[in-house]
């Protein structure tokens, strides 16, 4: 029983290897059964890191509100590592469900499905998979190339040493020693602050991808027992016979076990949507309030920027990313929803018409379970759909063109 634990255990990591490593490197023991003191020791210090780091750029924030480009450079990371910081907390406290959730996706088989739609040509949710994984890792290193880059940039502009972010400290950091520290701590705090943002939002854009995986699955089997009932009569039915009634009647037994497993199968995924819905609804509401306000945030520190182009592209990147996180959420939230309802249309495609009764009642137990509409939501009050990405981008945009048009008539009257 503890060997296949184990291996049930090993396997989880394998799956999610690089995930699970990116969670490890913030502090976060994901998947690991026996924690060494020394990895304890790190991951408070990756804890006092990223939590001390955040503290002080909001307190500079306040503390500096006369100087502008100031206040919007802190506020650009401020509004970012908001929302990095609510996550790697909440993932602390709830460290056993998200195990619990990848547990529950190792029932499922999704690397022998194929990788494109055979009816659209599209990219199946099989495919992107392993591509997510792929396009997180790139995300990821350009991200972190982009801020050393731009610290280093800044360091070498500045007559004088700078640190990573702006921030204040209660204590004196001019002595050498206590300086290189204080930076070595915000860029261990930078380097969580990316690992957590878009790992999670990859780990995020896997599971779902998984459970769209099987929904496909699901609709590919239920036609297939369709298919193969075809197969199964006779093209004369006027001229059965004894032997022939036994086939059909064998047949029919064979497509209610095939129906019984899908049924089972269509069980098994809904528990895995709702215990997905359970471990990220309740931070889903505080993501999607921190992303609004930062988009809008980002889009006045651009306008009050508006021509230097470091600070400019600062601000850009990080609209860019919270962005991105917002349409992970929201796409992939949509094509749950939209896969879902294909297992509804069908379990009623589905050749039933003059099948026994007991394979009606299995047909009517999917399409009632599948008519219940599933959406993925932010607190169980914002549905994490497409039409809520466009509302939020919509109200950053506007707010952006009327910062730029108050920008330029303010221009134009010192001009007069």
């Amino acid at each position: 029983m503890l060997t296949t634990k184990m291996a049930e255990h090993d396997k989880t990591t394998r799956r999610f290897s690089y995930f699970v490593a990116a969670f490890r490197v913030t502090g976060i023991p994901l998947l690991m059964d026996r924690v060494s003191p020394l990895y304890w020791v790190y991951a408070a210090v990756a804890t006092v890191c990223c939590y001390a780091s955040y503290s002080a750029q909001v307190v500079d924030l306040l503390k500096n509100t006369r100087d502008l480009e100031r206040t919007m450079e802190t506020a650009r990371v401020v509004a970012g590592a908001g929302m990095t910081v609510w996550i790697y907390g909440f993932l602390r406290f709830r460290i056993n469900s998200l195990e619990r959730l990848l547990h529950l996706a190792e029932s499922f088989v999704w690397e022998d499905l194929p990788t494109t739609d055979p009816e659209t040509g599209s990219m199946a949710a099989a495919g992107w998979i392993p591509r997510i994984e792929s396009v997180t890792r790139r995300l990821i290193n350009i991200t972190l190339i982009f801020h050393f880059s731009y610290v280093i940039i800044k360091r070498a502009v500045s007559s004088k040493p700078q640190l990573s972010y702006n921030t204040w400290y209660p204590f004196d950091i001019s002595s050498t020693i206590v300086f290189e520290l204080v930076n070595i701590s915000q860029l261990l705090a930078a380097l969580i602050y990316t690992l957590m943002l878009l790992g999670f939002n990859g780990l995020y854009a896997t599971l779902v991808c998984i459970a769209c995986s099987q929904l496909q699955k699901l609709r590919a089997n239920l036609l297939d027992i369709r298919q193969k009932q075809d197969t199964a009569e006779h093209p004369d039915p006027g001229a059965e016979t004894g032997h022939e009634e036994r086939q059909k009647v064998h047949a029919f037994y064979h497509m209610q076990d095939q129906l019984n497993d899908c049924v089972r199968h269509h069980q098994q995924i809904l528990s895995y949507i709702r215990a997905m819905e359970e471990t990220f609804s309740p931070m889903m509401v505080v993501i999607f309030l921190l992303d609004l306000a930062s988009l809008c945030l980002g889009s006045f520190s651009i306008v009050t920027s508006w021509g230097n182009y470091v600070q400019m592209s600062q601000g850009i990147v990080t609209y860019g990313l919270l962005l991105l996180v917002l349409a992970i959420y929201c796409w992939f939230g949509y094509e749950l929803s939209y896969q879902a309802e294909n297992v509804r249309d069908a379990a009623w495609g589905c050749d039933w018409v003059g099948t026994p009764v007991s394979f009606q009642k299995s047909i009517r137990l999917i399409i009632s379970s599948a008519n219940k509409e599933f959406t993925l939501t932010a607190g169980k009050i914002v549905p994490v759909t497409i039409s809520t990405l466009v509302t939020m981008v919509n109200q950053s945009v506007s707010y952006f063109m009327f910062l730029l048009e108050v920008k330029k008539n303010i221009e134009h009257s010192k001009i007069n």
